[in-house]
């Protein structure tokens, strides 16, 4: 499958980064994160876990794949948030509008990050993206990207039909000492995943229990990376 990425202006085909792949934007505090716990020696098994493994986040895949899955938009230039009143507001020295304050009416009764800040921003995006006939694209706060300091809100877009840049409110996270914060260029503000609709009908079984023991037997007969070596497969993305 194809997905297009196209500039929403000339202007932002200038001067805003096109989205990349997520598996490019690899936090580096995930990639310092040791694959095993402390003082591993080894040892497959887990010192401090009764049978468990030894492999910590970083060694496990369903994380990775939140964290390399889709596509990633970043900030185009540095952007400083400070108090002015009762405001946290932004400012930057670009000629570029890379955000704009979202219409407090229309985010009334959504639970504040913080019980000071009040409003909503929203991130230009500067690009669009299409997909495939039947596609659709949830664009999210980046996965697993709790050390940014503001929340971008999730939607899910049909953008096999919706041709037209799509935007992305966030709610800002101000320093608790009320300095200012800067959120730099290049920061990733927004992950697009793109997913096949589907119409899908749930049934509730009853517990199996042979099945269930099965199950787990298959999942621990391997000391060493299991579901990455029996169940996980490749998301591939380019």
């Amino acid at each position: 499958m194809k997905i297009t990425l196209t500039p929403a202006s000339k202007l932002a085909e200038l001067i805003v980064p096109a989205p990349v792949k997520a598996s490019s934007m690899i936090p580096e505090w995930f990639k310092q994160i040791p694959t095993h716990e402390e003082g591993y020696d080894g040892n497959r098994m887990s010192r401090n876990v009764f049978e468990g493994t030894s492999l910590t986040v970083r060694g496990c895949n369903p994380f990775l794949d939140t964290l390399t899955s889709g596509y990633i938009f970043t900030l185009a230039a540095d952007v400083e948030f400070k108090w002015e009143e009762d405001q946290f507001a932004p400012s930057w020295l670009v000629d570029y509008a890379l955000m704009e304050g979202q219409a407090e009416y229309q985010t009334k009764g959504i639970p504040q990050i913080h019980d000071r800040v009040k409003y909503v921003y929203k991130f230009s995006s500067g690009w669009k993206i299409n997909t495939p006939k039947g596609y659709s694209t949830l664009f999210t706060h980046p996965l697993n990207r709790h050390d940014l300091p503001f929340r971008t809100f999730s939607g899910i877009v049909e953008t096999d039909k919706y041709n037209v840049q799509t935007d992305f409110p966030f709610q800002v996270i101000p320093p608790e000492d009320g300095s200012p914060l800067l959120i730099e260029k290049g920061t990733p503000i927004c992950q697009a995943i793109p997913f096949i609709r589907d119409e899908w009908k749930s049934e509730i079984l009853p517990f199996n229990e042979e099945e269930e023991f099965k199950n787990r037997f298959n999942l621990r007969s391997k000391l060493d990376r299991s579901y990455r070596s029996q169940f996980w497969e490749r998301k591939k993305y380019s």
